[in-house]
């Protein structure tokens, strides 16, 4: 069987860089999973691409699917023919069904219960010439694409118009036409360096000949090469170059063949706020930032150019020019928003619209701050400080810098706070209020900052689910999900002992004095605990904790209300099950919840010592009150764990000396109390009976 090295290549205008790196992944797997599932095999899948193409090289790949043998069963032979021995309407449909019309190419099959028509079939597999075009086009379907787009006279939507497409199995092109385009050899280099076409001969040569036409088509390479350069660079200017991952990896999917260059601004903007600085410098125009030796900023930037001019002077004062005008834009919003204090703008947030039904952010700064305070109060943190931090932190949405540069919502809040005179603490929770904006940031400081953080997005959550706008599928525009994670890490990060369902109760009064038309809705908290407690379960699955352990958590008595509590007690019950003594408590928890189950404890009457016959039924007694004392001055799930543990042998002795069931009603009430108390003993550490242990 031939084995060749494939390639696809998808030829684009201009991609989006901050999809390019999940469009090639997505492309990579979803033609490995065409492959397996048509029965071609390979070694494995490369992924490229670059700001106008996407690429895959399989590597390896049979030419020719394995041939298969199928196998159809038919009616049961006495079903097949009639009295006369001819074929019935259930053979002829089967015959129809496969393709056929004689009936001796049927054979017959027989088990233990009758005997069955069958048809036999040898399938030759089919080469990738024949299967490409619906693997490629499902592949290209299965693409996660926000916002597709038309172009030409076309029905079919995609990310980008499509302008060429490469399919080479080895030097041969394979037959395939996609968004209007015919496959062939013909792929294109650099814009401007190098626009003619180039004939690719093979799979294996696609990279070094897309080099040779000024086009890195490997990202890693390119990143690599990237980050070296701006090193050298810094290194070059004497400042400390400081790269975030997500900048270079959108750097690196703008251009194709990339030329690092440096420049400067005038020293005079270096009176900004470092976060204002470098947001002009990342996020505007994909500038990299130094530092010098002080730690401070210099007035020097980074860029990396698609192209390598012979007048690089003239691209750096073209980047100069463009950065100054920000700048001074910058400096002029922040010149204009210091010349008033943060309360004194609190009015202009009446203006702006949290949520119809849920008022303005006037009105959820109120309810931060009262919340906050809540918060700060349970933490042992200042109140008063908590809730002048919740009153402020979202006055900065009304400021000539925010309304320009809505990344700095929170920074500056913080910023213009410290200026107005404000104690550093409440400087601090206003600015990270908002963290951690993703799985990757990082975390708001302990104390009113977690405070502050928490009340935000608690008010949120309550307030989006008792208006009836939870997420759906994939639908989720106020972050309710980001917003869930992050009350989650900070908690467990900070080890927060606060009961949630109280500060969800407290955030539903809250939003029932809202005038924005919330008194009407009906703040159903349980929905929102219930979502964060599924958000949990998620969370500790990607930590690789079984979700098992984290149900066996909330079906304790009183169910999960304490993160950091819950966490305590789900990393030491993963621990537990794992162990000898674990597995022997888990097993003895199931039987007595079997046992239990069906018996409504209220029914069952007190225990009473004189029906006792048996003296593990002393003996179990006597445990139970002793492990219900120890349960209660235990400080931690391990002590509970422990309590548990130690009273197996006697637990297990009993149900071989005493027969629960017994004919006498009496003394099986009596017992069934019993194992109704144990039941209990261990609901109090956790619901053992969800457990799974190998």
């Amino acid at each position: 069987m031939r084995n060749e090295d494939m390639l696809i290549e998808i030829g684009t205008e201009e991609l989006p860089p901050k999809l390019l790196k999940s469009l090639i992944a997505g492309l990579g797997e979803n033609i490995r999973r065409e492959l397996a599932e048509n029965g071609f095999g390979f070694k494995n899948i490369e992924t490229h691409g670059t700001a106008r193409r996407m690429a895959a090289i399989i590597r390896s790949l049979e030419e020719r699917q394995a041939d298969k043998e199928s196998e159809k069963r038919g009616p049961p032979v006495e079903m097949a023919y009639n009295r006369d021995g001819e074929a019935t309407p259930a053979l002829n449909g089967f015959l129809r069904a496969c393709g056929i019309s004689d009936v001796s190419l049927l054979q017959r099959s027989r088990n233990r219960k009758g005997e069955w028509l069958v048809y036999r079939e040898h399938q030759k597999g089919r080469k990738i010439a024949e299967e490409i075009q619906g693997i490629v086009d499902r592949s290209i379907e299965g693409l996660n694409v926000a916002r597709p787009m038309r172009w030409s006279n076309l029905r079919e939507e995609f990310v980008r118009p499509v302008h060429w497409v490469v399919v080479l199995f080895g030097s041969e092109v394979l037959e395939l036409e996609v968004f209007g385009c015919t496959a062939s050899n013909l792929s294109y280099g650099h814009r401007f360096m190098h626009p003619d076409p180039i004939a690719i001969r093979s799979a294996k040569e696609y990279e070094k000949q897309c080099r040779g036409g000024k086009v890195l088509v490997d990202p890693i390479e390119r990143e690599k090469l990237i980050r070296e350069k701006v090193k050298e660079e810094g290194k070059r200017l004497g400042g400390e170059i400081e790269i975030d991952d997500q900048l270079l990896e959108e750097v690196s999917a703008l251009v194709e063949w990339p030329a690092v260059l440096s420049g400067t601004f005038d020293e005079e903007f270096l009176g900004l706020p470092e976060n204002v600085l470098i947001s002009v410098m990342k996020k505007h125009q994909r500038y990299f930032h130094l530092r010098g030796a002080d730690g401070k900023l210099l007035a020097k930037f980074i860029t990396v150019a698609n192209i390598v001019s012979k007048k690089p002077q003239v691209v750096i004062r073209g980047n100069e020019r463009v950065i100054k005008p920000r700048l001074r834009d910058a400096q002029f919003f922040f010149v204009n928003d210091t010349k008033t204090r943060l309360e004194e703008k609190l009015s202009l947030l009446e203006q702006i619209t949290f949520q119809t039904e849920l008022g303005s952010y006037r009105e959820k700064a109120e309810r931060i701050s009262k919340l906050a305070g809540y918060i700060a109060e349970k933490v042992g943190c200042d109140k008063k400080n908590a809730e002048r931090a919740g009153l402020l932190c979202k006055v900065d949405l009304v400021t000539n810098m925010v309304e320009e540069f809505p990344d700095l919502q929170g920074q500056m809040g913080g910023h213009y706070a410290a200026i107005d005179g404000e104690r550093p603490e409440i400087c601090s929770a206003i600015k990270d209020h908002y963290k951690p904006g993703g799985p990757r940031d990082t975390i708001p400081g302990n104390g009113i900052d977690s405070s502050v953080a928490i009340a935000d997005k608690l008010d949120t959550l309550v307030g989006i689910f008792g208006v009836g706008g939870g997420p759906t599928g994939s639908k989720d525009p106020y972050a309710l999900r980001r917003q869930t994670l992050g009350v989650i890490r900070i908690v467990l990060d900070h080890k927060l002992d606060i009961n949630i369902k109280e500060c969800l109760a407290e955030a539903m009064e809250n939003l029932r004095g809202t005038t924005g038309g919330a008194g009407q809705y009906h703040f159903d908290i349980t929905k929102v605990h219930s979502y964060i407690v599924d958000r949990l379960m998620r969370f500790y699955q990607e930590m690789g904790i079984e979700s098992d352990v984290v149900r066996a958590v909330q079906g304790q008595a009183g169910g999960i209300v304490n993160l950091y509590k819950a966490d305590e007690a789900i990393r030491a019950i993963q621990e537990f099950k794992a162990k000898d003594k674990g597995r022997e408590v888990i097993a003895l928890s199931k039987r007595v919840a079997n046992i239990i189950s069906g018996h409504g404890e209220k029914e069952l009457p007190e225990i009473k010592a004189e029906l006792y016959e048996h003296k593990a039924e002393r003996i179990l007694e006597q445990g139970m009150e002793d492990a219900e004392h120890k349960l209660r001055k235990a400080k931690s799930t391990e002590e509970r764990l422990e309590v548990l543990g130690a009273q197996g042998p006697m637990i297990a002795d009993y149900f071989d000396s005493v027969l629960v069931m017994d004919d006498d009603k009496d003394k099986r009430l009596n017992r069934l109390a019993a194992i109704a108390r144990m039941n209990k003993i261990f609901a109090e550490v956790a619901d053992f009976k969800v457990l799974t242990v190998t």
